[in-house]
């Protein structure tokens, strides 16, 4: 260091100066021993014991590069990749596979031949596809890349042709030219003798490896050199002065870089020289592993802090990316940190836009390679992960994972036109999207990457052309077993209740094996079968990466971005080739994404499109979808609690509830009961991840795998080779020979043939003397098709004793048994559904029904079907039913006068008329029927889906189909349309709108949604800014304002769309609602407003103004956000009408007015038309005028110089023809025309000024007073408001919104609801991170909110809801329908602070909807912290905590 350089230089003067006084006093050979010279002696001692360690350490370094380069080298530990046998996650390729590769690999050899070295690179890319083990042809592709002078991918091949075959001496050549090439010259010589040591080869290979040895043999020289530069010549080089630097980011400025390029250049020639160096020489050193890690360190951070300056100032700018590519590949043999940080600062300077254009997509290029290794390393996380896991925001620590994670972030800026040519040129990226996909799915690594390089042309174009069949799967692979327990049925004896002994035996002996009471031969034959794993079937590759980008669009929640990247690459993935769309339809999770991508095409544009894609693929995907429409819109199937001698007053309940049925024309479908309606929709085949919330078991499991999802589509859609009702299903496993395929289940394709064999749902009749109940249910997954039924006398309710306990086996001797789910939850033996059926059967059960109790499942507590979870198939057949009909089976098992008789049986699905004719319809047509909905639609209720749904089946009508298959669609649109609410109005706006503005998806390139930014100051001038935005063209006055909408205030960092509805409001609140600006008004205390009738007189910039009110509150629909600005409905009327109104009686105007100002209508509109009308009483002549702007109101007027005509005073009385133009432009503040002392009239007629009223014109009088202020004074205005709205909601669909709004419903979508429910608010939030009721912190908040509701301090109650959401209003519907991140339905949330101490404030997380409580010691320091948390999250987000600025 500096201190101690200056000391050893203080020691060796004393040192010198003590001798030499000495000499002068008493001779040469004379020394009188001091202190001082003690001292100066030890310093000097110590200086020279330091110098004899450093040059000991420079001899053994020199010993060391000596020895390495006589000897072989370092041994470098063996590496491992997924294509190897031994770790491939699938089948092997089939001989026809094989063949057309070697035909690849020949075609590529004779391309070589020709020196057509690139065409020769993507022919063996392509055999490489078709059969990725073959290392022949990573080795034929690596010579090539050598050719064409890029040794860092030559290496990658070569490196991995001889992990495939170890004993291939021609790979371990290549592998040593590439390495040579890079100036690894030790390595290459261990590559060349480690080739001379194999076996295959001959003798002309054998020369060609001893000529190579000798010759990297006589260049050792160099490699000394090189390191004896690292050591020695870099001390000159001022490295402690870059370092410093390089700790802190701020100097890694553009100017530093330019200022310091040349000293820069210099050091980065040294350090660059570094990454270069041997990886058997750096393996075998730590201190050159220190060392390589310090470099890469030096060349990332420099590189990601000012990526356009290094690549444009710098020489060395093209070593330094080399090297971060080179550290890429072998940074993970050093540190897991090398690497992360290699990858970061390449994928900044790929996505750099000011970047030179060659270095980026260099680093593209060896972004992509390094990539693809990391992909194909087979390596796992570490049981224990250290401490200093997370580099770079990266926390995994297996290269496959990282790699997802760098994909991702290489992607999430958007597709850059640069790295949109290099992904598409990549030659391997067919490869690195398969592996990519099998991580992301199977172990659920980040997954943005995958979707957007699928969505290139022409990676989609190579997709679906690839000839290559796979089945890659690396998840956890459950054995494949078809239920066939065979059950009672409910004839014969059967029926009675009674079962022989043979069967009971069976039973019995069954249950024993699950409590463990096996023989060894037992459990060996077990152990066998478990070993029999089941893949979903081979798919051509085009079909594999369609079906797993359907299951993580199904099972990635909460992730709009990547759905939207999802469903745009599917769309591509169609289209790319012809039979793209048919192939689709066939990929057997068609069904599950159908009802993913009709629940996205809400609110995504391109889940829309593709929907419409597939509605005009075929008949039998419309037919699906309107499957889906009749299940979205069924009614939940009422409850017949019918008793056989009705009580008083149930007559006219019933005749009511009969004549309610009759006049609903749509589908009563058979339902699953009331269901509750959730935000993440769950698939039938999601019994997985709807179980997982009910027992510790079963969340760890988390959603169904990939192959355990197979296996439930199969085992619910199966369809071949389904018995007749008369047969019976054998008891054996299915052999091998009859696995399914992809055939074999229901999909989009066959839907019209095969759905209607599909149960949808199970039947429960319970009857006694006095009762008789029927309630659906939702079979089992591995109760036997249509042969699950069962009959007994003996219905037996048991929801208080442990399951499998002492007390549970007694009284259930063939019964069919009633239990909760929070049993099976609780119970400690129960580790899953079918484990609680198997004690069921061992206690003499016939069948199992499970009640869905659980509040987690919300209100509805909807019933869905339940899976084995890798157990064994129960014997007997089970059934789950919502909570309220457990409820209802519950009580009347409790209130039965004798013992009850039960009946369970799954139903086959019957075709049915979507829709009849309706009693009005004047078609004689009945309407096409559909094969019911095959899937359990585990959601409420949803009219706007199935609106949305028929709507497009219409829409892809071909133009030759009937005309009474579009008639009956038509009228179904109407029906639906008269039952939906204002929530369903909402969506289907919603989707109106981005079906308008985002509906151009089919172009060769996928085009992002272009970027609206703002930045606002939220203490300075709020109109003064808008008016800047407009006259620039900015923000909300920007081209498009429909793209993605950004807005961050000045010195804060938060963005999303809580910081959009705070800007919003706070916009409405001092730009357009302040009374002084002159711009609304309102005649009902505040409550709703109108355009003032005085702006356009007043305010010179009213145009522009009101323009900017209509923009905003479009953009208001467009991010569904509730607007404190609380527009009259006659001013939402106008908008609606496109500003034109329907044809009104004076009558009718004259209410309306009565609707705006009560005062005007009451004072002169009635008094003028009642019969006691006479002016004269009032003293005071009335003339054809009114009120503009009152006495009380020249205040807000600002006097100032009048230089113009429309900056002069404003007279007493005006006309019409008064108006200012409005159109001046600029971001002056507000400024209006002074006003008379007295106020300002306007005439209601030319000459109104001189024309008195009288009982002669009074009609008239009153004539022209409410065409003033119901359209004259509003008209300009508006249409100055119509011209922005328009930009947001266009004309078309203004006039579809017409038949499907009201005036009042506009109003509500704007506004919500200023008064909040406490109860209402309690009742919809949600609870995570370990919360529940009990919790102290949840009641303690829940008290202090009921207390704000119960004082009437509203104020507060909207402090609250916009700190933690960004809105002060609740939305259409209350907080059922809260809205969070990107536009999606989100439930308020309260979680818990495990980062925050007793004395932190709560803090909020606005884009999802959540607040994190902290663990408060009293009820009052609850009160005081929530109090100050929402009075301080007013003023700005982060100011309340670190986790407010997350929105």
């Amino acid at each position: 260091t500096e201190s101690s350089r200056v000391r050893h230089e203080i020691c060796v003067d004393e040192v010198y100066e003590s001798q030499r006084t000495l000499r002068m006093r008493d001779g040469p050979f004379r020394l009188v021993p001091s202190v001082g010279s003690l001292l100066a002696l030890f310093g000097a001692g110590i200086w020279l014991w330091r110098l004899r360690g450093v040059l000991r350490r420079c001899f053994e370094i020199a010993c060391f590069v000596r020895e390495l380069m006589r000897s072989d080298g370092v041994e470098v530990p063996e590496s491992r990749t997924v294509l190897h046998a031994s770790d491939y996650p699938g089948t092997p390729p089939s001989p026809e596979q094989v063949i057309r590769a070697e035909e690849l690999r020949q075609a590529g050899n004779a391309a070589y031949a020709e020196a057509r070295f690139d065409e020769a690179v993507k022919l063996y890319s392509q055999a490489a596809l078709l059969n990725p083990s073959d290392h022949l042809v990573y080795s034929n592709r690596s010579v090539c890349w050598l050719r064409i002078g890029r040794p860092i991918e030559a290496l990658d091949d070569a490196d991995l042709c001889v992990l495939l075959a170890p004993e291939f001496a021609r790979g371990f050549l290549r592998k040593g030219a590439a390495e040579q090439l890079l100036n690894r010259r030790v390595d290459a010589q261990a590559s060349f003798k480690r080739g001379l040591s194999g076996s295959q080869f001959d003798s002309s290979l054998q020369t060609s490896l001893e000529a190579a040895l000798r010759c990297v043999q006589s260049e050792t020289s160099g490699l000394q050199a090189q390191i004896w530069g690292i050591l020695f010549v870099s001390q000159s080089l001022q490295m402690e002065r870059l370092f410093q630097a390089l700790e802190d980011p701020q100097r890694l400025t553009a100017k530093y870089v330019e200022e310091n390029k040349g000293e820069l250049d210099s050091q980065y020639e040294c350090l660059t020289s570094t990454l270069r160096i041997d990886l058997g020489s750096l393996l075998a050193s730590p201190v050159l592993r220190d060392a390589y890690d310090r470099v890469t360190f030096a060349c990332g951070q420099l590189l990601q802090w000012a990526p356009e300056a290094v690549t444009k100032h710098m020489k060395q700018a093209g070593r330094i990316v080399e090297g971060l590519g080179l550290a890429l590949r072998c940074g993970w043999s050093i540190h897991h940190g090398v690497a992360k940080f290699s990858a970061n600062a390449l994928t900044i300077l790929a996505s750099s836009e000011g970047a030179d254009d060659k270095l980026r997509r260099e680093a593209t290029r060896l972004l992509l390679g390094g990539m693809l290794r990391w992909l194909l390393d087979p390596a796992k996380e570490p049981e224990k992960p250290p401490e200093d896991r997370d580099v770079c925001g990266c926390t995994f620590l297996a290269p496959r994972l990282s790699a997802a994670t760098w994909l991702e972030r290489l992607f999430e800026r958007g597709l850059k036109p640069w790295i949109r040519e290099e992904v598409q040129q990549f030659p391997d990226i067919v490869q690195l999207a398969i592996h990519l996909c099998l991580v992301i799915r199977d172990e659920r690594a980040p997954t943005l990457g995958l979707p957007c390089i699928l969505r290139l042309p022409a990676v989609a174009h190579a997709v679906m052309e690839s000839e290559a069949y796979i089945d890659l799967s690396t998840c956890s692979r459950r054995r494949f077993t078809r239920p066939r327990g065979k059950v009672s049925t409910a004839s014969g004896d059967d029926a009675t209740g009674k079962e022989d002994g043979a069967a009971k035996e069976v039973r019995g002996e069954e249950a024993r094996k699950l409590a463990g009471e096996e023989d060894g031969a037992t459990k060996e034959s077990r152990g066998d079968e478990d070993r029999k794993l089941a893949l979903p079937p081979a798919q051509r590759l085009g079909e594999w990466l369609m079906a797993s980008l359907g299951y993580l669009l199904v099972f990635v929640d909460d992730d709009v971005l990547f759905a939207a990247h999802a469903c745009s690459a599917l769309h591509r993935l169609a289209i790319v080739v012809p039979d793209g769309v048919s192939r689709f339809c066939n990929i057997w999770i068609g069904l599950p994404m159908l009802e993913r991508l009709a629940m996205l095409a809400t609110s995504n544009v391109a889940a829309l499109e593709f929907l419409s894609l597939l509605a005009r693929s075929s008949d039998a995907t419309r037919s699906a979808m309107c499957s889906l429409a009749a299940a979205f819109c069924a009614q939940p199937q009422d409850r017949h609690h019918r008793p056989l001698v009705d009580a008083p007053g149930d007559a006219t309940a019933k005749v009511a509830a009969a004549e309610v049925e009759a006049e609903d024309p749509l589908l009563q479908q058979q339902g699953i009961g009331e269901e509750k309606e959730a935000e993440t929709p769950t698939h039938a085949h999601d019994s997985g991840d709807s179980g997982a919330q009910s027992h510790e078991h079963e969340a760890s499991l988390g959603e169904p795998s990939w192959i355990e999802t197979w296996h439930e589509i199969v085992d619910e859609l199966w369809v071949t080779c389904l018995p007749t009702d008369d047969e019976t299903l054998p008891d054996a496993d299915m052999p091998a020979c009859h696995l399914p395929t992809t055939s074999d289940v229901v999909t989009l394709g066959n839907f019209s043939a095969v759905a209607h064999q599909v149960p949808v749902h199970g039947q429960v009749i319970v009857s006694g003397t006095e009762t008789k109940l029927e309630v659906s249910s939702v079979p089992a997954i591995w109760n036997p098709r249509f042969q699950d039924s069962v009959s007994s006398d003996r219905f037996v309710v048991d929801d208080r004793n442990e399951i499998g306990g002492t007390d549970w086996h007694s009284g259930k001797e063939d019964s069919i048994v009633l239990l909760l789910r929070s049993q099976i939850q609780k119970s400690p033996k129960t580790a899953d559904w079918a484990t609680a059926v198997w004690f069921c059967a061992e206690a003499g059960a016939r069948a199992a029904l499970v009640v869905n109790d659980l509040a987690d499942d919300g209100p509805g507590q909807a019933a869905f079907r339940m899976g084995l979870f890798g157990s064994p198939v129960p014997p007997i057949p089970a059934f789950m039913i919502c909570g309220k009909d457990g409820d209802l089976l519950r009580n009347a098992s409790k209130t039965a006068t004798d013992s009850l008789r039960a009946n369970v049986c799954s139903i086959r699905g019957i075709s049915q008329l979507l829709l009849p004719a309706s009693a009005s319809s004047s078609s004689a047509v009945q309407p096409p029927s559909f094969a019911p909905w095959p899937l359990t639609v585990r959601m409420s209720q949803d009219i706007a889906l199935g609106w949305a749904l028929l709507e497009t089946v219409l829409l892809a009508l071909p133009s030759h189909s009937e005309a009474d298959v579009k008639a009956s669609l038509q009228d179904a649109l109407g029906q639906l349309a008269k039952r939906m609410g204002l929530h369903e109005k909402r969506v289907w706006l919603q989707r109106s709108l981005q079906r308008q503005h985002r509906g151009n998806t089919d172009g060769d390139e996928p085009l992002d949604p272009p970027l609206a930014f703002l930045e606002c100051d939220r203490n300075g001038d709020q109109l003064q800014q808008l008016r800047k935005q407009m006259l620039d063209k900015t923000g909300l006055a920007g081209s498009e304002i429909t793209g993605e909408f950004e807005v961050r205030f000045k010195d804060e960092s938060s963005v999303g769309s809580a910081v959009i509805r705070e800007w919003m409001d706070l916009v409405a609140h001092r730009a357009f609602l302040p009374f002084s600006n002159g711009l609304l008004i309102s005649f009902d205390g505040g409550a709703t407003f109108l355009p003032n009738p005085a702006a356009p007189f007043l305010n010179p910039h009213w145009q522009g103004d009101f323009e900017l009110l209509g923009r905003l509150l479009g953009l208001a629909l467009w991010h569904q956000v509730t607007l404190d600005l609380p527009m009259h409905e006659y001013v939402c009327k106008l908008l609606l009408y496109n500003g034109e109104q329907p044809p009104s009686t004076r009558e009718e105007d004259a209410l309306q007015l009565q609707s705006i100002d009560a005062d005007t209508w009451k004072h002169k509109v009635c008094w003028c038309l009642s019969k006691d009308f006479c002016p004269d009483l009032l003293g005071i002549q009335m003339t054809f005028m009114d009120v503009l702007v009152g006495e009380e109101a020249t205040s807000v007027a600002i006097s100032h110089d009048a230089s113009s005509d429309s900056d002069s005073p404003l007279p007493d009385v005006v006309s019409q023809s008064d108006v200012l133009a409005g159109t001046r432009q600029g971001d002056e503040p507000l400024r209006l025309r002074c006003t008379a002392t007295r106020g300002t009239q306007v005439e209601l007629v030319p000459g109104g000024a001189n024309l008195p009223v009288t009982e002669e014109n009074k009609t008239d009088f009153v004539a022209a007073l409410l065409d003033w202020r119901l359209r004259g004074s509003l008209v300009p205005q508006i249409s100055a408001m119509l011209r922005g709205f328009r930009e947001v909601v266009p004309s078309r669909v203004l006039s579809e919104a017409q038949h499907m709004l009201r005036p009042s419903e506009v109003h509500a979508l704007l506004s919500g609801s200023r008064d909040i429910d406490s109860r209402d608010w309690e009742k919809n939030t949600r609870l995570v991170g370990g919360l529940s009721r009990s919790h102290k912190e949840v009641n303690w908040f829940w008290q202090i909110v009921h207390r704000w509701a119960q004082e009437g301090r509203q104020e507060r109650l909207q402090d609250l809801l916009q700190f933690a959401t960004g809105s002060r209003r609740v939305p259409v519907g209350g907080f059922a329908h809260l809205m969070g991140f990107g536009g999606g339905k989100h439930r308020f949330t309260l979680a818990k602070g495990v980062h925050l101490s007793a004395k932190s404030l709560p803090t909020s997380h606005a884009c999802i909807c959540t607040v994190d409580l902290p663990p408060w010691e009293s009820f009052e320091d609850a009160c005081q912290k929530l109090t100050a948390a929402v009075e301080v999250g007013r003023a700005r987000f982060e100011e309340a905590g670190p986790s407010r600025g997350s929105a």
